[in-house]
């Protein structure tokens, strides 16, 4: 039997609907878990060398997981005085900054550098707290 398109459409256009209201019914649950624990988060992550990645903590007879991932951007302004040093010093800079409209460094890059060559980089780079992603799981033993 051939599909009828207009109920297709319409089917669809249902469930794109009924999608994005489960997705903010979810958003708004995850703040509102984020609010509850929102004390044991910070402890946890205080713990932590840095502000970002995975920590547990325990929510009731469960365990809370949540994740912070990193963000990092660079600024292209200080990027560009790199680059042009780079140059200057008869380097080729391409295995270090991908020169598109504006400067970038993959973070894997980065992070597989040696620390003398990081520091040339580290001015021009900030690193922020990304998305949360929080699950709920049985407590590990």
């Amino acid at each position: 039997m051939p599909i009828n398109m207009t109920e297709a459409r319409e089917r669809l256009d249902a469930i794109s609907e009924r999608l994005a209201e489960l997705k903010s019914e979810q958003k708004q649950l995850e703040a509102a878990i984020l609010d509850e624990y929102k004390d044991a988060i910070n402890s946890a992550y205080r713990l932590k060398p840095e502000p970002f990645g995975t920590i547990r903590v325990t929510a009731g007879n469960l365990s809370l997981k949540v994740e912070r991932k990193k963000k990092v951007e660079w600024s292209n302004a200080a990027l560009g005085r790199v680059y042009d040093q780079i140059t200057a010093d008869g380097r080729d800079p391409a295995p270090f900054i991908d020169r598109t409209v504006e400067f970038n460094i993959p973070e894997r890059r980065y992070t597989g550098w040696a620390p003398d060559v990081r520091k040339w980089f580290d001015d021009a780079r900030t690193v922020k707290v990304g998305a949360v992603a929080i699950e709920i799981e049985e407590p590990k033993p």
